[in-house]
Formats: C-alpha cells, structure tokens, sequence
C-alpha cells in the first residue's frame, strides 16, 4: 500500500480519522446530549420525520460544538505534519504532501 499514490494517501488518511475520532465523539455524544427531550417529542407529535427532527430541531441546538469540531478537526489536519513525516515522508511521489509539509521541508533546507 505504501507504494501507490492512493494506497499511501489512504494509510494517511486512515491514521488520522483514528486518531480525532475518540474526542470528535465525545465532543458530539456531550452536544446531542445537551438538546431537551421534550422539543424532540413534540416535533415528532406535530408530524416531524427522523430527518426532519435532525436537520430542523437537533441541529439547530447542537450548531456551535458542530462548528467547534469542524475548526478542531481542521487545526488538526493543518498541523498532521508528524503523522505525515512518520508514516510516508510525503511521499510517493508527493502524494501525501501538504502545505504545512512543503513548508516544513522547505524550511529545513
């Protein structure tokens, strides 16, 4: 795997979902947790499917940890240069090379 462009892209990939996965679901299981049964029950009475209990009650309540998580996941993704280094060295052929990695590099040069 490590030999493809997409083999070493989706070991990368792979590491990093593993590790924000464990705090990203802490961070959602606390936000859906916080949202009251009872808005929850009367949508479903006045007629609200699954998906509309989602997207038009649920979400609304949980907005700013959704916002939260998605500034942690993307402050992590910029700074995931030792995940990189450590697994392919940005390599093959650059595949797995991000800016803050070329920044790296080309700093060091």
């Amino acid at each position: 795997l490590y030999t493809t462009a997409g083999g070493a892209l989706a070991i990368v990939i792979a590491a990093a979902v593993w590790r924000g996965l464990a705090f990203t679901t802490l961070l959602s299981l606390g936000a859906l947790q916080t949202v009251p049964q009872e808005i929850i029950e009367s949508a479903s009475l006045d007629g609200a499917n699954r998906s509309q209990r989602f997207f038009r009650v649920i979400l609304p309540q949980i907005r700013p940890t959704v916002l939260v998580i998605v500034l942690l996941t993307s402050i992590q993704s910029i700074n995931s240069v030792g995940l990189i280094f450590s697994i392919t060295r940005g390599g093959p052929g650059g595949a797995t090379r991000t800016a803050a990695y070329y920044l790296l590099q080309t700093g060091w040069e």
